[in-house]
């Protein structure tokens, strides 16, 4: 008997022992042994691939569950959100980036085009400026004017306080004791008013200028006197110097005033008297030429004594024009028939 022979694949595992058919004929024993030899080696490929696909997949799965531990840790720890920058941080940073861009703009600039952008920018900055200055300086003249103008038109009356209105009767002087009289309920009365208060106004422009708007002087007279009608005698000489002159009567006491409103206390004011001056009557000289000037107007108050009432005179200095009233001196003397 021919004894079998045995052919082992090495490489692998396990050795796999292929056994050889009984030897017939020499050609065709050499083909069936190849052919079992073709045949182990597929087998043996066939299980590496698996083998290796296997161990592959599972270093997949064993990689994948290491890192999913590290994934929810890197879901809980998300990043917090940063506090707002301040308002004034943002614009530092805002002009920063600007500088930045400025300073690549200028990057691969020749000397001369650097120094040409850089006096363009300063001819821009000094035109922006002037139309800026000339813009202020348009809007500053527009208000002057329009002040101006109103200064212009607006009147202002500069009648002492005291001496607004109010009085029951006018006595015209035509520098005598004889005078005409017009009551408040005469027709002549709104015609005297309508002189008497053109004589003391004037725009706040007029009045400025010719010292008007501050033009209050009182001056009270030393001596007193115990006749209340005195004044029409030596005192300012209004009888007998051709001075026309107008008496206004009040039937109430009036406080004779500075020019702020604020009463006027006497000289002769003591613990016992607040030295505040009353009257009844009111004395304004009559000028015969137009133009404001020095207008004076005479009172004859009241200062209390210890056995009898006693009189002061002052005088009142301020600027009018009153021969309005002169001008209308005829019209408001002249007796209706």
């Amino acid at each position: 008997m021919e004894e079998k022979e045995n052919i082992v694949v090495e490489g692998q595992e396990e050795s796999k022992v292929v056994p050889v058919a009984e030897e017939t004929s020499g050609t065709e024993t050499t083909e069936n042994i190849e052919k079992d030899v073709t045949e182990v080696t597929e087998v043996v490929a066939e299980e590496s691939a698996v083998e290796e696909e296997t161990t592959t997949e599972e270093k997949a799965e064993k990689t994948a569950v290491e890192e999913k531990p590290e994934e929810v840790k890197a879901k809980k720890e998300k990043p917090k959100k940063q506090p707002k920058a301040p308002k004034e941080k943002k614009i530092k940073e805002k002009k920063k980036k600007e500088k930045t861009v400025e300073v690549d703009s200028d990057e691969g600039l020749s000397d001369d085009e650097l120094y040409a952008k850089i006096q363009t920018e300063k001819l821009l900055k000094r035109k922006k400026t002037k139309r800026i200055a000339t813009f202020a300086g348009l809007c500053f003249a527009f208000a002057l004017a329009v002040c101006i103008i109103v200064l212009a038109v607006v009147p202002v009356s500069l009648k002492p306080n005291c001496l607004q209105d109010g009085f029951v009767r006018v006595y015209l002087h035509p520098g005598t004791t004889s005078s005409v009289s017009i009551s408040e309920d005469d027709d002549k009365y709104d015609d005297f008013m309508r002189v008497y208060d053109k004589a003391f106004a004037q725009t706040y422009l007029n009045a400025l200028f010719s010292g008007s708007l501050f033009s209050y002087d009182i001056q009270e007279s030393v001596d007193s006197y115990s006749d209340e009608n005195a004044i029409l005698g030596s005192f300012g000489s209004l009888v007998g110097t051709d001075t026309y002159f107008v008496r206004l009567e009040y039937s109430e006491k009036q406080t004779v005033t500075k020019q702020n409103g604020q009463a006027y206390i006497s000289r002769y004011s003591n613990s016992s008297w607040d030295g505040k001056l009353t009257f009844n009557e009111a004395f304004v000289v009559v000028n015969k030429t137009a133009g404001v000037q020095d207008t004076k107007i005479y009172i004859s108050a009241e200062r209390p004594s210890k056995n009898e009432t006693k009189y002061t005179f002052l005088t009142i200095t301020v600027k009018a024009d009153t021969s309005a009233i002169y001008d209308a001196w005829s019209e408001l003397t002249t007796t209706e028939a």
